[in-house]
């Protein structure tokens, strides 16, 4: 019977290295957009045992309380009892508009974060 468990654990230890099951992870519209989709194909590619269960939501959703995997958010939007590590490149966002858009506006010095210029 040793044997046999030993034999039996030794089977499970090869599969410590290969990842299976169902992972879920939490992410923004953004990231999905910019992160998620360009690497996806990649991803399930290289473990071909895993599921990825990666609902996009608009909303900052808890990932400990809805019990996910792991969250992917924009830098300023991680809560500061998480871990965080970067998973893609730091990116740069500009505002633009027409000379239209901006007919008979003032120009703000720093943009709105509550909405569109008024």
């Amino acid at each position: 019977m040793i044997a046999d468990l030993d034999a039996l654990l030794a089977q499970l230890a090869t599969l410590r290295d290969r990842p299976s099951g169902t992972r879920r992870i939490t992410i923004g519209d953004h990231a999905a957009d910019s992160v998620r989709m360009p690497r996806i194909g990649d991803c399930l590619h290289q473990w071909p045992a895993v599921t990825l269960e990666i609902p996009v939501d608009a909303g900052l959703t808890d990932s400990v309380a809805n019990q996910f995997d792991a969250g992917i958010r924009l830098g300023e939007q991680v809560d500061r009892d998480r871990i965080a590590v970067p998973v893609s490149p730091r990116m740069r966002c500009a505002a633009m508009a027409t000379p239209d858009d901006l007919a008979g506006r003032t120009l703000p010095v720093v943009p709105h974060a509550n909405g569109p210029l008024k």
